[in-house]
């Protein structure tokens, strides 16, 4: 055999042999790695486990050893995240709950985690957006509409509190104690001084929070401190010109303190695409505004296509139909005026009883008779969705009462 030979010979076996030494090397990696992973899942789920015991600090402890070894693993930082949470360090919660991809099959408590946590932190704006991709990723639980409804009701953002339930309640199983606040929050008037302090709070810690800034500003209009609110809601559209509720709640004070055409210049000063999906002018108080400053101007026939518009919006609404009658009347059509003066009255006399009821469901049951009066009303304001809602429920009741005769008078609180 010549010398070049053997050493290609010897390369070969020197090759197989490093081969061979790579997968004992791949396959030991594997073996550890798998162990350690699965040592992880174990010590996680132990975690947990004392988790719940209260026994945060042993807790604390495999997971710290976990989380060395894994950073990112899922199950230990969902852990970590509520003892941290737990033990008030909201932030260090809030990065543990962000590392869970959305791949993981515990993303979903993960999210609900997160939202809670951004919440409770103040920061609201990205609270929202989770929960809002949540709702679009995950069947609801209670706990998500709850934390939702309570972070809508801190904004005082009464309208959008209102659609939440209105969705929630599209679907079975549609509760009676929903169908109450959903009532409340449409006809009894929110205190918004309730969530001045929490506002204040927030931002306090978070001064760039978008959302507490205009919250903050309907507050303190709402209590008369003018100057400052003007400010945040200036600051509020400096950043974020498309932030609606902000924009409006500035032009309609601008307009009830007589500065009607700087109003109309902060109503106007909109980059939106006026057939775009949740733009300003698929509001209805936009329009509303904007008929009220064109017929300061003298541009009546404007100003009714305006309110016309807004009334398209937000059917039967006494605001509306009363500053389209006066509209009308300058038009000199004292018959339509007449007509919907009128419809103004009634729908005021309306939601006065449904107000009275709201205030009474919260101190005594709801009765079968109670739930086929408000269905009753509901239907003189041409609401048939809700109207159907207190009839089903009405309904259910019957049924119940009709299963339980020794009960008369059966009512839920």
């Amino acid at each position: 055999m010549s010398g070049a030979s053997a050493g290609t010979s010897q390369r070969k076996r020197r090759s197989r042999i490093l081969v061979m030494i790579l997968a004992v090397v791949g396959f030991s990696y594997g073996t550890v790695s798998g162990y350690f992973y699965l040592a992880s899942e174990q010590l996680a789920e132990r975690a947990g486990v004392e988790l719940k015991r209260g026994q945060l600090a042993s807790a604390r402890s495999r997971l710290d050893w976990v989380l060395w070894f894994h950073p990112r693993n899922a199950a230990a930082n969902l852990v970590m995240g509520k003892i941290e949470f737990a033990s008030g360090a909201t932030e260090e919660a809030i990065a543990c709950f962000r590392v869970i991809p959305q791949s993981s099959s515990i993303h979903r408590t993960a999210s609900i985690e997160l939202a809670n946590a951004l919440t409770m932190n103040g920061q609201i704006t990205a609270a929202e957006v989770e929960l809002k991709q949540h709702l679009q990723r995950y069947e609801p639980t209670e706990s998500v509409w709850d934390l939702y409804f309570r972070l809508l009701y801190l904004q005082t953002r009464t309208r959008d509190v209102i659609s939440l339930f209105e969705q929630k309640l599209s679907q079975p199983p549609q509760s009676l104690s929903d169908a109450r606040f959903l009532l409340k929050a449409e006809f009894v008037p929110q205190d918004p001084s309730e969530t001045l302090a929490t506002l204040e709070e927030i931002l306090r810690r978070h001064p760039e929070e978008i959302n507490a800034q205009a919250a903050l500003a309907v507050v303190l209009l709402r209590g008369g401190e003018f100057t400052r609110a003007n400010q945040l809601l200036r600051s509020v559209l400096d950043r974020q010109p498309d932030h609606h509720r902000a924009r409006i709640a500035l032009a309609q004070w601008l307009a009830d303190q007589q500065k009607f055409s700087v109003a109309e210049d902060v109503l106007w000063q909109t980059t939106d695409d006026p057939d775009r999906s949740g733009g300003i002018t698929q509001d209805d108080r936009y329009w509303g505004l904007s008929s009220r400053l064109a017929e300061q101007k003298g541009e009546i026939e404007r100003a009714l296509r305006c309110i016309d518009r807004a009334l398209q919006i937000r059917d039967n609404n006494k605001q509306y139909l009363a500053q389209r009658a006066q509209i009308l009347r300058q038009l000199l059509k004292p018959d339509e005026a007449t007509i919907s003066a009128q419809q103004s009255i009634e729908v005021g006399q309306i939601e006065q009883e449904l107000f009275l009821l709201a205030r009474q469901f919260e101190n005594r049951p709801i009765g079968l008779a109670d739930c086929q009066a408000v269905a009753g009303l509901y239907r003189k304001l041409r609401r048939p969705m809700r109207a159907e809602l207190w009839e089903h429920l009405a309904a259910q009741m019957e049924q119940t009462q009709a299963t339980t005769p020794e009960r008369e008078g059966f009512g839920i609180q």
